[in-house]
């Protein structure tokens, strides 16, 4: 039997590339940190290049979805504490049709600060 806790709040999670030299890697990052920002989600911002934080990129990598021709998922990454909710362009989708919500895996709506 699964233990229900609700009080436990979940953890959002975004795991980035502060010292990737792609530009559209930067531009997707910060468009994610950005809207969740705006929206007043509270995350936690997970840098994979950090020196200290090997355990987390490779977490990252066995449980994100790798697309097209890539071997290992390239952040942005998101994960709603250990469930996967998507990547950029799942985000980008979600945020275009209004989902940002279902996406994030979230059970109420937040909506601060949001422009339609």
């Amino acid at each position: 039997m699964v233990k229900q806790y609700p009080n436990v709040k979940m953890v959002l999670k975004v795991f980035v590339s502060n010292a990737s030299g792609n530009k559209e890697i930067k531009k997707k990052q910060e468009h994610v940190i950005s809207i969740l920002s705006s929206k007043k989600y509270e995350f936690e911002e997970i840098d994979i290049t950090d020196p200290t934080k090997c355990k987390e990129k490779e977490w990252m990598w066995e449980n994100g979805i790798a697309k097209g021709n890539n071997t290992k998922p390239l952040p942005p990454q998101i994960f709603q504490d250990e469930i996967y909710c998507g990547d950029y362009d799942q985000f980008a989708e979600a945020v275009e049709c209004n989902e940002l919500g279902d996406f994030l895996k979230t059970k109420e709506e937040q909506e601060n600060g949001a422009d339609e």
